[in-house]
């Protein structure tokens, strides 16, 4: 960072983030170090099309 001349650093609420919120919620598969899904998760497949559509929905972060 110290080589840039402007660095903004922001912290991002898992809440704010659905798809990682909904994503602590499931269970993938651990191996090692790693977590694995199969296949995208039906707990955000709905969230991936709405992000990849543009489409947003109001959250409420908990502070």
């Amino acid at each position: 960072m110290r080589r840039f001349d402007n660095v903004n650093i922001k912290r991002n609420f898992k809440e704010a983030n659905m798809c990682a919120d909904a994503l602590t919620k499931d269970t993938p598969v651990f191996v090692g170090d790693l977590y694995f899904y199969i296949c995208i998760p039906s707990c955000i497949s709905n969230l991936l099309r709405a992000d990849y559509l543009g489409i947003s929905y109001p959250g409420h972060v908990a502070v």
